[in-house]
């Protein structure tokens, strides 16, 4: 379990509680003008560019997506309740 103070805690539980999130092993853009996300919780940059994390969890509201690299969907998964799709 993932300590309360831990620094990535910022109020996720407001709307990352019980969803489903789906794996994306190589991130494209959404839209022409966002080329990039990032992680919800460590903030850590998702992209197809070099340097960057190319794969990560993807919420499934198309209204308003949030992303979660795979490192943080481990620490929190279990906490958050989250179901994981294709």
């Amino acid at each position: 379990m993932v300590p309360k103070s831990d620094w990535r805690r910022t109020g996720q539980e407001k709307y990352l509680s019980e969803i489903e999130l789906r794996y994306i092993d190589r991130y494209a853009p959404f839209s022409e003008i966002w080329e990039h996300e990032h992680c919800s919780f460590c903030q850590t940059k998702i992209s197809a560019y070099d340097g960057d994390l190319h794969s990560g969890y993807c919420s499934t509201d198309e209204q308003q997506r949030h992303w979660v690299c795979s490192m943080c969907f481990h620490d929190f998964k279990d906490e958050f309740k989250w179901r994981a799709g294709g």
